[in-house]
């Protein structure tokens, strides 16, 4: 039941995603007066389809890996992919392809940005009113035994030392720690001696000596620390946002030799890298082992925000890639449609009319759409029969 919650939730995740990615399009459509005939969310047979009181087409797919808007003019008048829908337009409106460059790179990116902010929206819920769990200097936990990588217990020096759950830790050997990495390094550096630990307890401050046990080269007494959730700062989000916003560019610049691993994995016998990519199907997986896993809630929702901000993210940075037909192929092609009437107000000192069709370069954007739908199919192949589970990451 968790399992299933959880999977719902990434998909309502992803169906606002794509929503708000195709409502930032068609805002500033309607905004530069461009005719918006159809909103859709998905692809395949519709399940919802209405015609609002603006007369466009808003409707919800099958199949929800996705989504569009259709503007009138898409093709210049003199394309064969010109559609004569000029009845259609009313109130002062126009077709796309008859607006500045400059409209339309506007209208174009304005789909990834609603991805970026989602992106920061999500990753704010869960650094600035979340908070990242971490680990406090008030003892939870006091095990009488240590496990490491084998099965053999080792008997802990804090559970027969006096320490008693809900002390804080203050200091150790008269000096202060003010986190649990200072905590944990001190006890490295007095690794096989003896230490003085000072705790505060109901409201007193008692001195505790009690052996640091060596152990693979690191220091243990055998205490677990109470987990807080810590909020973070404006400076660490941004931190956060830059440093995503990194890892997706360079996971999107390697998508090509990953995608022929994933064939491999596919076809042969390879085992499957978890840093590798993964699909729609395989971030339901995990959403749905989040909110089945014993963590607290406030951790489940924690996570399930990140994974959010990573999906957002990645729309972001893939739909701004210069190939048609994504955002940023689109994008391109305005930009070329500007670089060449300022040649001709620059050179001939005249305002020319430009348009540039983008039936001259269809079959490259055929070419893409099947690579990027191959590449899906794959990817759903590869979550399904060899899938990345949460305990992996």
């Amino acid at each position: 039941m968790l399992f299933t919650l959880g999977a719902l939730i990434l998909l309502l995740g992803l169906l606002v995603s794509v929503a708000l990615h195709e409502l930032g399009h068609m805002y500033f459509a309607r905004k530069f007066k461009v005719k918006v005939t159809d909103y859709m969310i998905g692809f395949g047979p519709a399940i919802i389809n209405k015609v609002n009181k603006k007369g466009t087409r808003v409707g919800i797919r099958a199949i929800p890996l996705g989504g569009y808007i259709k503007m009138i003019g898409m093709f210049p008048e003199g394309s064969k992919f010109y559609e004569d829908e000029k009845k259609l337009l009313k109130n002062n409106e126009i077709e796309f392809y008859k607006i500045h460059p400059i409209k339309k790179i506007i209208i174009m990116i304005a789909g990834p940005i609603a991805n970026f902010i989602l992106a920061i929206l999500f990753t704010g819920i869960a650094l600035l009113g979340l908070g990242v769990p971490s680990p406090s200097l008030e003892v939870k936990q006091l095990p009488k035994c240590i496990y490491l990588n084998g099965n053999d217990c080792i008997e802990a020096t804090a559970y027969k030392s006096g320490l008693q759950v809900n002390d804080k830790i203050l200091s150790i050997n008269d000096n202060k720690v003010n986190s649990w990495l200072d905590f944990t390094s001190a006890l490295d550096d007095n690794k096989g001696e003896d230490i003085s630990l000072k705790v505060i307890r109901s409201n007193k401050k008692i001195n505790i000596t009690l052996p640091v046990l060596a152990i693979e080269n690191r220091g243990y007494i055998g205490i677990a620390p109470e987990i807080i959730y810590k909020r973070e700062s404006i400076s660490t989000l941004y931190l956060v946002i830059v440093d995503n916003l990194k890892r997706v560019f360079n996971a999107i610049v390697g998508l090509p030799e990953r995608m022929v691993e994933i064939a491999k994995i596919v076809f042969t016998d390879k085992e499957r890298d978890p840093n590798g990519p993964i699909g729609v199907v395989g971030l339901g997986r995990i959403s749905g082992e989040i909110a089945e896993s014993p963590d607290p809630v406030h951790e489940k929702i924690l996570m399930i925000m990140l994974l959010l901000a990573g999906l957002n993210m990645s729309l972001f940075v893939f739909n701004l890639l210069p190939l048609v037909p994504l955002d940023g192929g689109n994008v391109a092609t305005a930009v070329v449609e500007y670089i060449k009437r300022l040649y001709y107000k620059i050179r001939f000192n005249k305002n020319r009319e430009y348009y540039l069709d983008p039936a001259k370069f269809i079959y490259i954007t055929y070419f893409v759409a099947i690579i990027l739908m191959s590449s899906s199919l794959l990817l759903v192949i590869a979550d399904i029969i060899k899938p990345i589970y949460l305990k992996n990451l």
